[in-house]
């Protein structure tokens, strides 16, 4: 990075461009060896990212309990529907949420329950369970109970208070050893800020899901999924973009999952693609999209070039928590990548038709 930084200087690189590709090339930090996240005040140990989950998450570590934000995400996609499934901390409040888009009519079922009592999973790897209850005597209306092997299973039992009812028995499905990006993020305004996140594209997933009396099935030869899994300590305001796709080609399977915007990345990126067992990093992806029309194209791009997708939408989701001073706006479509991507490797793979998502959603908390 200094070595960029002391070319920029003195006028010696050639172009934008080539100063962006040889600030891709250094501003990767590999993590490989297990330790904590945190050190004892709070601040991030090893800042970077590693293809598995390696640094252990401690809640008692962070350096303002009032600022943790943490979820557990899972969704799941096919060629008529979306749904995501919600376990989220918002410091002053805990919610459940599950949502369904319906490709053909653009319509948006959601449940929520929220203000109840809410157990987040320690990590992504392991025995692991997360649910939500009204209280603590309760049956739970949200769970997501996770193997050593990494199959999930989701059970939805949301009365009808904040929506519609929602049921119903999601199984998600993670092949053995496959890499995935686990990030860890400081921020520029204060040391003590950090965002760890574990994002998991191309998992399998099949099952129902009934939302206000109207049932969607996934069926696991045609659906994709992801896991979105995050903590963090960050400004109040704040806005990221994040995208994945997965798909498999000639037999292999390819996800990747993409960001911009969130925290200082010099450490390390979200821009993550697997390809078999075999993993391609990049730096800055350039992000190109209409926030009051989802629908059009969205374009993301390396500046190295080496990466290049356009999102062809085919459904809209856009809402979020709205309560004055404190909100989450979502704008996001549903679609297929198309494009081109060159790996580590050297090697152009080609994607036509790839389901996924991109959004933008921003964030006062």
């Amino acid at each position: 990075m200094r070595g960029c930084r002391f070319a920029a200087i003195l006028g010696l690189a050639a172009s934008l461009g080539a100063l962006a590709g040889c600030d891709d090339a250094v501003q990767q930090h590999e993590i490989t060896a297990a330790g904590e996240l945190l050190t004892p005040g709070g601040r991030l140990r090893e800042p970077g990212w590693s293809r598995r989950e390696l640094l252990r998450w401690d809640a008692s570590r962070v350096h303002d309990p009032g600022r943790l934000r943490a979820w557990d995400f899972f969704t799941l996609q096919n060629d008529q529907y979306a749904a995501a499934f919600t376990l989220f901390d918002l410091g002053f409040i805990q919610l459940a949420s599950v949502t369904v888009v319906d490709f053909a009519t653009g319509q948006k079922f959601e449940s929520r329950n929220l203000g109840g009592v809410l157990a987040l999973s320690t990590g992504v790897e392991g025995s692991q369970v997360a649910s939500y209850r009204a209280d603590a005597a309760s049956p739970a209306q949200l769970a997501f109970s996770t193997t050593p092997e990494g199959s999930t299973e989701i059970q939805i039992a949301l009365p009808a208070l904040f929506g519609p009812a929602a049921s119903g028995s999601i199984r998600i499905t993670r092949r053995p050893g496959m890499p995935y990006l686990a990030l860890a993020t400081p921020f520029a305004d204060d040391p003590t800020n950090f965002f760890y996140e574990q994002k998991l594209p191309g998992l399998g997933g099949a099952g129902f899901v009934t939302v206000d009396g109207r049932s969607f099935a996934f069926d696991p030869t045609t659906t994709v999924a992801s896991m979105d899994w995050g903590r963090g300590q960050w400004p109040a305001e704040v806005t990221w973009r994040w995208a994945a796709g997965a798909t498999s080609l000639n037999g292999v399977p390819l996800g990747f999952n993409l960001g911009e915007g969130f925290g200082d990345p010099s450490h390390g990126s979200e821009n993550f693609v697997s390809f078999g067992d075999a993993v391609s990093k990049f730096g800055t992806v350039r992000w190109s999209f209409d926030r009051a029309d989802p629908l059009r194209p969205w374009t993301l791009r390396s500046s190295d070039g080496r990466l290049s997708l356009v999102l062809s939408p085919v459904a809209p989701e856009t809402g979020g928590l709205d309560l004055g001073d404190k909100y989450n706006l979502l704008h996001k479509a549903y679609g297929t990548w198309s494009g081109s991507i060159e790996l580590d490797d050297g090697q152009t793979v080609q994607l036509q038709g790839v389901r996924g998502f991109a959004e933008e959603m921003q964030l006062s908390w």
